[in-house]
């Protein structure tokens, strides 16, 4: 028989609890890591290294595994976790939402989850939750032991009538919720951007180190950056001249597949 494999080699990257399965992806360096809690994400080799001790820095990769398990919730592509990510951690460059922006990614993914089944209406529908494997989804920390940032964030959909305990009690620490007719108007009336193309027009070329930036930063979150266009462009109807000439390159949502 063969040696044991290491228990860290079993280990989400991210979390520190034991995965499902983490295969190597054909023809790739790159791992597909399915995690309870941080859901399904890409890592590179490098990365696999630079983040096997848990208890080591960075230590707020809870806001890597929101990044990655809140995914499906924003729509888009699975999330590839590089040494790129591992630097922003530790330079602090990983955004942590504020708290509007956490209770409201929260009840998005309440609604994400009420829609999975498309034969039967989300409206109404008792979901499931455990906050100890589901805390992610707020970009919360680690539940244990201190549980007080998740119920900061939870309560107030309760307290607002947003969220309804299936038996009828007050704040449960787990499932099963549903959300309430206010709730699902807050959903529905809210603004939401749309789209999967959002352009960045800058001029010269000098500019590309922000580009890189950009396209950086839109990679860490799910949405890989293309460049669609190093070519001058100008605007219809005009003649050309230095002053309306600029470099249009496309920042677009393009989810990765197996």
């Amino acid at each position: 028989m063969g040696a044991a494999e290491p228990d860290a080699n079993r280990r989400c990257r991210l979390c520190g609890q034991r995965f499902e399965s983490a295969p190597a992806l054909p023809n790739s360096a790159d791992r597909r890591v399915t995690c309870r809690i941080c859901g399904e994400y890409d890592i590179d080799n490098r990365a696999w290294h630079y983040f096997a001790e848990i208890q080591t820095d960075p230590s707020d990769r809870h806001l890597l595994s929101a990044l990655t398990r809140t995914a499906p919730v924003r729509g888009v592509g699975r999330v590839l976790t590089s040494p790129d990510s591992f630097v922003a951690l530790r330079e602090g460059r990983v955004r942590e939402p504020n708290f509007a922006e956490r209770r409201d990614a929260l009840l998005d993914w309440f609604a994400f989850e009420s829609r999975k089944d498309p034969k039967s209406s989300a409206y109404g529908r008792m979901i499931q939750f455990d906050p100890q494997r589901d805390y992610p989804v707020a970009h919360c920390r680690p539940l244990e032991p201190n549980w007080s940032e998740w119920k900061f964030i939870i309560d107030p959909l309760f307290d607002r009538q947003l969220l309804a305990h299936g038996t009828g009690g007050g704040r449960p620490m787990q499932g099963p919720v549903w959300i309430t007719d206010k709730g699902w108007e807050q959903l529905e009336m809210r603004p939401r951007a749309s789209g999967s193309v959002g352009f960045v027009a800058m001029k010269f070329k000098e500019m590309d180190p922000v580009y890189e930036a950009i396209a950086a930063g839109s990679s860490l979150r799910g949405t890989p950056s293309i460049r669609a266009s190093g070519e001058s462009v100008q605007r219809p109807n005009r003649p050309r001249h230095s002053t309306s000439t600029i470099h249009v390159q496309a920042v677009q949502t393009a989810h990765r597949t197996s």
